[in-house]
């Protein structure tokens, strides 16, 4: 990657995507005295126009979209030392099985686009709060230290503190996990399954009294060493309301 924005006060930064967390981004950016360009399906501007010359190119779309946007920006031009920033949250419905992870949106435009850095932004942010300047903070994760110090300078404020981290997986899957399980639990907070088998290789962990997908369901079982279905399907015993004294 050539040309490093790092020390540049002002850069370009094409926001794909003109959701409620795109234009949160889009305002974040603008804040900081960058020039932003956002991009939807339906604008008037041409994703060439938008995406021509900028240094950071943010991925706001929906899961389902993410394919087919990184495929489209592929085909375009971009500038050389373009910086590719996944602000999805989401595994693609289109992949995996079994014996392997659906695609996670920053493996998607990795596979799109191999010769530019992907950086994952990724943290428990809520566009409302981060619209009315409340305090907040994020994470950017990449295997390119310098690409995710560079999308950190370009974000961060004195309301929106932004992290860098180079564990892009975990950043990655840690914000899909927590949406599965705040999604799950909404009007029933305390009513989670508690994993507390003693036997080896079991470990605790809280998941939603819901059944998972069945790709997510295989990758807990790697990820924390639990093979026995049967206490993903089933549990253990349910948390109980805390007194209140």
């Amino acid at each position: 990657m050539s040309d490093p924005i790092l020390s540049q006060p002002s850069v370009t930064i094409a926001i794909l995507g003109a959701g409620a967390w795109g234009t949160t981004l889009a305002t974040l950016a603008t804040q900081q005295g960058h020039t932003v360009r956002l991009w939807s399906r339906r604008s008037e501007q041409s994703l060439e126009s938008v995406i021509a010359d900028a240094q950071v190119i943010v991925s706001a779309v929906s899961m389902k979209g993410v394919r087919l946007v990184a495929e489209q920006v592929r085909s375009r031009q971009i500038a050389p030392n373009a910086i590719l920033v996944s602000a999805t949250k989401g595994l693609d419905p289109d992949s995996g099985s079994e014996a392997k992870l659906p695609d996670l949106p920053s493996q998607i435009w990795q596979a799109a686009l191999p010769d530019h850095p992907v950086v994952v932004l990724s943290g428990p942010n809520l566009s409302a709060e981060i619209l009315k300047g409340l305090p907040a903070a994020t994470v950017v994760a990449s295997a390119n230290e310098t690409a995710a110090e560079q999308v950190q300078q370009a974000l961060s404020s004195t309301s929106f503190r932004v992290y860098t981290n180079a564990d892009v997986l975990g950043v990655e899957l840690g914000g899909i996990l927590k949406n599965v399980i705040a999604i799950a639990n909404l009007g029933a907070p305390f009513q989670y399954h508690m994993m507390t088998h003693k036997t080896s290789g079991s470990h605790r962990h809280l998941f939603p009294n819901h059944r998972i997908s069945p790709h997510l369901h295989r990758w807990v079982e790697l990820s924390t060493g639990m093979n026995n279905r049967r206490w993903m399907n089933q549990g253990c015993h349910k948390i109980a309301k805390p007194k209140i004294n």
